[in-house]
């Protein structure tokens, strides 16, 4: 009887322990790049610890210039996953801090009627800093800036020919989003 008594206990103390997880919270939203790019985000954690996945699309140009009978293309992709912390500064007001590893892609080219095609291949990772402030508007809207300064690794294809380089950046790209909780 004794035994079973405490196995009973022990069943239920460690049913009591792990049941006391921590909330999930769940965003999705859009950012805006240096007033320019765009892109979505979708973040997943406890509220103060998240993981964000970002999808940016800085923008596709088809140029045709009639002039010079030319046609400009250019299209530009980028994936980050990284990892955030938030601090509460006031009621609904949080500071963000973290970092994420990015990766992009970017295609220029320009296309002539005569033979001589040009076009430009960047391909590029790197790591990111986050740095910014969160505004929760009410329970379910959001709003945010953020600084990304960054390590990127690149390298292009021009004209057949590739050339690798490091370039550091700070402060580079700012970043806004807004967004709902659900």
């Amino acid at each position: 009887m004794k035994r079973t008594l405490t196995i009973l206990i022990l069943f239920f103390v460690t049913t009591t322990y792990f049941s006391q997880e921590k909330t999930k919270v769940e965003e999705v939203g859009i950012n805006l790049y240096n007033f320019q790019n765009y892109g979505v985000h979708y973040k997943i954690g406890d509220g103060t610890s998240m993981w964000r996945f970002r999808l940016m699309h800085r923008r596709i140009n088809i140029e045709s210039d009639r002039i010079t009978i030319a046609e400009n293309k250019s299209f530009n992709l980028s994936l980050a996953i990284g990892r955030e912390k938030r601090t509460e500064l006031a009621p609904s007001f949080y500071f963000v801090k973290g970092l994420e590893l990015f990766s992009y892609y970017t295609y220029q080219g320009q296309y002539w009627l005569s033979s001589s095609n040009t076009s430009n291949i960047n391909i590029g990772v790197g790591v990111s800093g986050i740095v910014g402030f969160r505004y929760s508007i009410n329970d379910k809207f959001y709003a945010g800036a953020e600084l990304l300064p960054s390590i990127i690794y690149n390298t292009n294809k021009y004209l057949g020919q590739s050339v690798s380089n490091l370039n550091l950046s700070f402060g580079s790209s700012a970043l806004l989003s807004f967004g709902f909780n659900f």
